[in-house]
């Protein structure tokens, strides 16, 4: 593709999607350098057995690509690298869906034309088809054998206007009084409002739902026959490629995780700063926008401190919940759906700075300590969400990505036997009916990037967990094989890799969702990789040489900016989505978008092709996610 052609200054507006947005231009002194044609084949990626690839690893470890251990090097925040400012994938791996791109004036007909091997855009499936049930880092060392593909399961029963004005939560307001079987599928709910009682660890209180509309309150519980979700990522739990404010210090200082930041600026001053952020990231208006997009479920990242802190640790003191609990009490109103999800557990369940503290993994190590302490917060999360109006709390995932790949067999086997542990605990607490008038929600467990191979390879009720489901994260930019696909076999990969997995687990082990995938295909956001790794897309990692795959420069407003993105790669990215979408409904249960907001700079929001909402807004995600509502989808 010419880079000549993609100007760097934004167009006045953009229509592609259902919505023209009118669009400021803004300075830009990015020079584009001569394409260097840089790619790498993909062949063996695609020819191996089903059971021999990693599906996708948000953050991979090192002894599985060309990487090695480098220290840290602050990228300098004008830096350009040599490369197209395209940001596309090079001509030559781009052909086969450049070749049948309708110009940016074409109809929403012609765009539904765009295809490739493996994918087949919506409007040529058969007719009356409208529903289906059906970074991380680096300083791990040591072999990764290629995770084995896998998944399986039953199926589940389980919008937008203006940023309103959040109040805090002096007393929760949470729950629904939803009816819903036992077992996956879920029942009508009642619709009457009323009196919301919070139940925490530490008080009782009660308040009144307030409608802001003249709609009655609560609505009607959404359907989980087909989940369709979207995470609140980088709001309890923030991360710096999402909110990257939260991380620059007064001076300008970057950290790289929650704590160093509360360490550097005292318990006190990072409770405020964290305090205010839980207050005014996510608002009302952000639960009832998702409630009108077509969603049914948000997922919520939450951390052991928001509700069972140490106070020996520099993380603010058990202020987080209530928080939580407000935006749980929203979604009823809204008739969403809840997962819940660990992801920060005492002594870091893995090496990320997404667990709060970057290269510190314990969990495994000091097991006697942290597993009793994981077990007592995911207690005290069951005991928080108690009570009638709490039924639409449908999940609890007891550990976000625990690295269990970096794991000894025996290490391995003592969290399977904690996961029994935990899980028979848990289940005492929900059989109380007159405080879990539904049995509670449903226990799950994440893969931890072993896929099939969780668990030993058994299956989780022959292991003695019962009844749970699973949560698979699919990703393909952290690794170079993955990087170096070009565009038909990117939609392969995932109809047939990643679908392959999914429907595997999913058909005869557990329930399996996809519990993160975004519509991103270069580790290209800013911070996506740690404070100071840069990105392998373009060839900049500081961990280890990469090349440029993307023939691009990260960051060039190409790929950092949506006022620069033209109807093209906007497009694209509504395929690249879709897909996804198409591939966890028709081989699983459903999926959770990662994640519905980031931060905006001077109005622009960072890692654009991770924010749901801005995707809806400018048209690379459907209004309505529904097969009814997209283009594209897996054949």
């Amino acid at each position: 593709m010419d880079s000549s052609a993609s100007s760097l200054t934004p167009p006045a507006s953009d229509s592609v999607g259902d919505k023209d947005v009118p669009l400021q231009p803004i300075p830009a002194s990015v020079e584009s350098a001569p394409n260097t044609g840089v790619t790498a084949s993909s062949t063996d990626l695609l020819s191996a057995p089903a059971n021999s690839l990693s599906p996708a690893r948000k953050y991979i470890p090192y002894g599985s690509g060309p990487e090695s251990p480098q220290p840290y090097s602050p990228r300098a925040e004008s830096q350009v690298e040599d490369g197209s400012t395209s940001g596309y994938d090079s001509e030559a791996s781009m052909q086969p869906i450049m070749t049948k791109l309708p110009p940016p004036s074409a109809s929403i007909n012609e765009h539904a034309a765009i295809g490739g091997a493996g994918v087949v855009p919506r409007s040529l499936e058969a007719a009356g088809n409208t529903e289906k049930k059906s970074s991380r880092k680096k300083w791990i060392i040591g072999g990764v054998v290629a995770a084995a593909l896998a998944a399986a399961a039953i199926g589940l029963g389980v919008g937008f206007g203006t940023r309103g004005n959040s109040q805090k939560p002096e007393a929760a307001n949470a729950g629904s009084n939803a009816e819903a079987s036992v077992s996956i599928s879920v029942g009508a709910p009642s619709t009457t409002a009323a009196a919301t009682t919070s139940i925490n660890p530490s008080s009782t209180t009660t308040s009144s739902a307030s409608p802001s509309s003249t709609a009655v309150y609560p609505l009607p519980l959404k359907s989980l026959d087909v989940i369709r979700g979207v995470n609140l990522g980088g709001w309890i739990v923030p991360e710096p490629f999402l909110v990257p404010s939260i991380f620059t210090l007064a001076n300008g200082t970057r950290v790289r995780d929650e704590w160093i930041l509360c360490s550097t600026i005292g318990k006190a001053a990072c409770t405020t700063l964290l305090e205010n952020h839980y207050d005014t990231f996510i608002t009302e208006q952000d639960i009832k926008e998702i409630s009108e997009v077509g969603l049914n479920l948000i997922r919520i990242p939450i951390n052991y401190w928001a509700l069972n802190a140490n106070a020996s640790d520099p993380y603010p003191e058990n202020v987080g919940w209530k928080y939580i609990d407000r935006v749980i009490g929203w979604a009823r109103k809204y008739g969403l759906n809840v997962k819940i999800d660990l992801h920060d557990a005492p002594g870091n369940q893995n090496p990320w700075g997404l667990s709060g503290r970057e290269a510190f993994f314990d969990w495994e190590f000091n097991s006697q300590n942290y597993f009793g302490r994981t077990t007592a917060t995911l207690e005290a999360v069951v005991k928080a969400c108690a009570g009638p109006n709490y039924t639409h709390v449908k999940f609890l995932e007891m550990l976000n990505e625990p690295t269990l790949i970096f794991m000894t067999p025996e290490n391995q086997q003592k969290v399977s036997n904690w996961y029994i542990d935990v899980i028979a605990k848990l289940r005492v607490i929900t059989a109380d009916q007159t405080l879990y008038p539904t049995g509670g929600p449903k226990f799950g467990i994440n893969d931890g990037f072993q896929f099939l191979g969780v668990l030993g390879g058994q299956t989780p009720a022959a292991f003695g967990l019962g009844d749970v489901f699973m949560d698979f994260h699919f990703y393909s930019i952290y690794t170079l094989a993955e990087l170096s696909l070009n565009w038909t076999d990117r939609m392969n990969y995932a109809c047939n890799n990643w679908g392959t997995t999914t429907r595997t687990y999913n058909t005869t082990r557990a329930p399996t969702m996809v519990g993160e995938f975004s519509a991103a295909w270069t580790d290209c956001a800013q911070y996506i990789n740690g404070m100071y790794e840069n990105a392998r897309s373009d060839g900049t990692y500081t961990a280890s040489p990469y090349p440029n795959t993307c023939n691009c420069s990260c960051l060039s407003p190409q790929m950092s900016d949506y006022r620069f993105f033209d109807s093209t790669k906007k497009t694209m990215m509504r395929q690249w989505t879709e897909t996804q979408m198409d591939m966890a409904e028709k081989n699983g249960i459903g999926w959770i978008y990662w994640t519905w907001r980031t931060q905006e700079n001077n109005g622009v929001p960072v890692a654009p092709d991770f924010n749901y909402k801005l995707g809806v807004e400018q048209g690379w995600i459907p209004r309505d996610p529904s097969p009814a509502g997209r283009m594209f989808g897996c054949k």
